[in-house]
């Protein structure tokens, strides 16, 4: 069977090599392997879930923390103990979004995300936010799932492979390679993790989430299928 995986590194292309997803998969590809990353990822999830902040001005705050970039005005209030709209970090001039913050829960970001890896390039660290959030609903509500982070992604057809390399690559090869070993698929729509950008919380992107796992489908959807198994590299589209 040939399909298409949608992400491999290039140091990990040559034509003619297996790989299997018990000694290389998602998890090892993006990195996603700090403990002190889930804690925090954990915190900012209560934090979305208890006050309706987006994960945008969550994830912002943390590395802005880790990199010591915070604005003087949200410091000062959280020495004071007072709740912080994260707004004011992003813009000291920002409209109020509505949303406060208590000082406790950003003293205990603040502690975590120092030991956090927040070095990385943002979007790389948006990728183990969301996956760990993906995984988080999947343990919880979807167990019988196949996780996402242990399985290669593959397209079924050039067609999809193309489009995903041309909107969504960021460096890395799709890969056209035949399937020689198959324990686990299980196909969903990525459009509609797709559509859960940084300004949805916690509320917002739970039900989105399920629909996921729950395999359910938007009007134009994208098919992705979790692999777990062996495949064989081909070649590159």
């Amino acid at each position: 069977m040939t399909i298409y995986i949608k992400t491999m590194p290039r140091e990990r292309y040559r034509a003619g090599l297996i790989h299997s997803t018990n000694s290389y998969n998602y998890s090892k590809s993006a990195g996603i392997e700090n403990l002190a990353d889930r804690s925090l990822f954990n915190l900012l999830f209560d934090i979305s879930r208890t006050t309706d902040t987006g994960f945008g001005l969550l994830v912002a705050f943390a590395i802005n923390a880790y990199h010591q970039r915070l604005s003087r005005q949200v410091l000062d209030a959280i020495a004071e103990g007072s709740p912080v709209d994260l707004l004011h970090n992003e813009s000291a001039g920002a409209q109020a979004s509505g949303r406060m913050v208590e000082a406790e829960r950003l003293r205990a970001v603040l502690n975590v995300a120092l030991r956090a890896d927040l070095s990385a390039p943002t979007h790389t660290i948006a990728c183990r936010f969301w996956e760990h959030l993906y995984e988080t609903v999947r343990a919880e509500e979807f167990p019988d799932k196949p996780k996402r982070l242990k399985s290669f992604f593959v397209f079924k057809d050039e067609e999809t492979a193309a489009w995903y390399r041309n909107t969504h690559n960021q460096g890395e090869l799709v890969c056209k390679v035949e399937l020689t070993q198959r324990r686990v698929a299980f196909e969903a729509d990525m459009t509609i993790l797709d559509d859960i950008d940084e300004t949805k919380n916690y509320a917002e992107a739970l039900p989105e989430i399920r629909r996921y796992w729950r395999q359910e489908m938007n009007e134009a959807p994208r098919i992705e299928v979790l692999i777990q198994g062996q495949v064989k590299l081909l070649g590159t589209l």
